[in-house]
């Protein structure tokens, strides 16, 4: 594989002829689908809070890597899979994330153009990219 700027994700389901309870062995799992996420331009391991208009009280880095994480390209998608491990987290995580979402969707310190570069998710507007936001705040129970 070359490195084209992108990350790469496959997802891989049972062969045919596999029985119900699932596949066994390695030859019986095939691709089903590959696509290409595109790379993030912001690190969320070094970006300061301050630059994302983040650095408020409650908000920590791991507020960042919720965002280029579970909110990314690859994972946006996956709300089952998003609040089942969050309601597994610890409470101090739990309330980090919220008040981030919060944050965000109140005070909108994020453009597109930003969010993007975090996540790798295009939105139209800022509208439009709170109102994802503010799904993720109610689906997580806040």
């Amino acid at each position: 594989m070359m490195d084209a700027g992108a990350l790469a994700f496959a997802v891989f389901g049972p062969a045919d002829g596999v029985p119900a309870a699932g596949p066994r062995r390695p030859g019986q799992l095939v691709s089903a689908l590959e696509w290409a996420a595109p790379r993030p331009v912001i690190d969320p391991t070094t970006v300061p809070l301050a630059e994302l208009g983040l650095d408020v009280p409650g908000v920590d880095r791991r507020f960042v890597h919720f965002c280029a994480g579970w909110l990314s390209a690859n994972a946006s998608d996956e709300f089952w899979e998003l609040g089942r491990s969050f309601h597994l987290a610890w409470p101090d995580y739990r309330a980090t994330v919220r008040t981030g979402l919060r944050h965000l969707v109140e005070h909108r310190p994020l453009d597109v153009d930003r969010w993007h570069d975090l996540t790798g998710v295009v939105f139209r507007d800022a509208h439009e990219l709170s109102h994802y936001l503010a799904d993720v705040r109610a689906y997580l129970g806040d």
